[in-house]
């Protein structure tokens, strides 16, 4: 499995493993099929599980379809895909503001920068669509890797 493949099985991956020993929840894909008609179940599953046990179950099905030819270089795969909704998020947040999400994010500027590079995130786009949208009522977007963010 290629960093190319990795890529498309992270992004294609769903949520599933086991339900933690601790509780007595159901299986993570069957909570999701009933989320097609429940919204608000979605909503509080969301809310109630933690982050880490959610990208647990996303590892747990990603380590499933590894083999003897995946690649070394899976830490820097998975952080990219945590790293880039983070950076996109907190500069939503900051309003595009650049030196207050490096504050945010606990990092200095010139990393920030490196970052905003790497993963083609665009801080006039989003400060465009910020300034173009009604809060209230449309999802703020923006390019990052020929790809829309919506927020």
């Amino acid at each position: 499995m290629n960093s190319e493949n990795l890529n498309r099985t992270i992004e294609g991956a769903t949520v599933q493993g086991p339900a933690d020993d601790n509780d007595n929840s159901p299986m993570a894909n069957e909570k999701l099929l009933s989320f097609s008609t429940c919204p608000d179940e979605y909503k509080m599953f969301i809310e109630e599980t933690s982050l880490e046990k959610l990208v647990y179950w996303k590892l747990f099905n990603l380590f499933e379809k590894f083999d003897e030819d995946s690649p070394n270089d899976i830490l820097k795969t998975v952080l990219a895909h945590v790293e880039r909704p983070l950076f996109a998020l907190v500069l939503k947040k900051t309003k595009g503001n650049q030196s207050k999400a490096a504050d945010v994010l606990g990092c200095n500027r010139n990393t920030l920068h490196r970052k905003l590079k790497e993963f083609s995130i665009e801080p006039r786009d989003l400060r465009r669509a910020l300034r173009s949208s009604d809060h209230s009522t449309q999802r703020n977007t923006f390019t990052a890797k020929s790809e829309e963010i919506s927020l």
